[in-house]
């Protein structure tokens, strides 16, 4: 029988508020840049080539760059990890929208992906320590349902703002959006580490038998 009880506590919930929204502002920041594809050829007269590698440089940079953060959240205060990497992230995302230059540009984008570099290991430590085994399920839904929105939000506002103001301000919007999500992260409270589960080594498990059928 499912329990009808609220699965969640102030602060679980108000940190689950926090971390979706910044993943909200996190995938916001990443998809805007593909409806302005348009405006940035015309505006820098660049090549498609060229134009792709903006969205190349912050997935390269955020998949090497994930690693030693994931390293760091393992050992120092997730929160304040959180909010290092929203701000970077938000002050990339604004220097995009005020780069006189594509060089500028291809060089904010990297700096993006470092900032969710920094935020991602950690939002996702913090999860799993704060929920228990029975709501951490609900609770890793609901912070990816902020990344679906955010990828919504960011295409819708790339094409709107594009069209009405020049891709500049789409890169302004969605950056300063980040700052204040990535400042209330600093008011989260860092839960206890959840003990790890015991190691086992691979030529111990390559050692179990088969189950016969």
């Amino acid at each position: 029988m499912v329990s009808s009880k609220i699965p969640f506590n102030y602060q679980q919930a108000r940190l689950l508020a926090v971390l979706a929204l910044i993943n909200f502002v996190n995938f916001a920041d990443r998809q805007v840049l593909n409806p302005l594809v348009p405006l940035l050829r015309q505006h820098f007269n660049v090549s498609d080539v060229q134009l792709g590698s903006l969205q190349m440089v912050l997935l390269v940079v955020l998949a090497l760059a994930s690693i030693p953060f994931g390293y760091l959240a393992d050992r120092f205060n997730e929160p304040k990890i959180i909010c290092i990497g929203v701000m970077l992230w938000s002050l990339a995302a604004i220097g995009s929208g005020l780069a006189p230059t594509f060089a500028i540009l291809f060089f904010a984008r990297g700096m993006v992906g470092i900032g969710e570099a920094a935020y991602a290991p950690a939002a996702q430590s913090l999860i799993s320590d704060s929920f228990s085994v029975e709501h951490r399920a609900l609770a890793q839904s609901i912070f990816a349902s902020g990344m679906i929105l955010g990828g919504i939000f960011g295409l819708a506002l790339g094409g709107i703002m594009g069209a009405r103001h020049g891709w500049q301000h789409a890169f302004l919007i969605v950056g300063a959006l980040g700052i204040i999500p990535g400042l209330s992260a600093l008011k989260l409270e860092e839960p206890a580490r959840r003990p790890r589960s015991e190691v086992v080594a691979l030529k111990e498990l390559l050692r179990v038998p088969p189950s016969s059928p």
